[in-house]
């Protein structure tokens, strides 16, 4: 829900939304004290949306390596994909082509 309306915000460039998206990470990360290991990569990866909607480079690309890296550790694969495509989306944004297909390459890799 939270990635949903991140994607939303970037099309319509609503503010309101914004709200929305820190209240889904409060469910997330509520969620994630009960089952970390399920909940801990989602955590990062919406901080990671928010810091790049927010024009922090440096956090969003801190937080998109840790979700990246906790899908890894959780072997969810296909959520490591999705993280890894959406910082290949924040790289290219930022003019960073290199790591951009670097993360897009990686996201085919666990897509399969």
């Amino acid at each position: 829900h939270g990635l949903s309306l991140v994607g939303m915000f970037r099309r319509k460039n609503k503010n309101s939304l914004i709200r929305r998206v820190k209240k889904s990470l409060t469910i997330v990360k509520d969620a994630a004290k009960n089952s970390q290991w399920n909940f801990e990569n989602k955590v990062f990866l919406l901080r990671a949306e928010l810091a790049s909607i927010s024009g922090k480079n440096d956090e969003a690309v801190e937080m998109y390596e840790k979700a990246i890296e906790g899908a890894k550790r959780s072997k969810f694969i296909h959520e490591e994909g999705l993280a890894c495509e959406l910082a290949g989306f924040h790289h290219s944004r930022s003019g960073d082509k290199v790591n951009a297909m670097r993360n897009f390459y990686h996201a085919r890799m666990c897509y399969g």
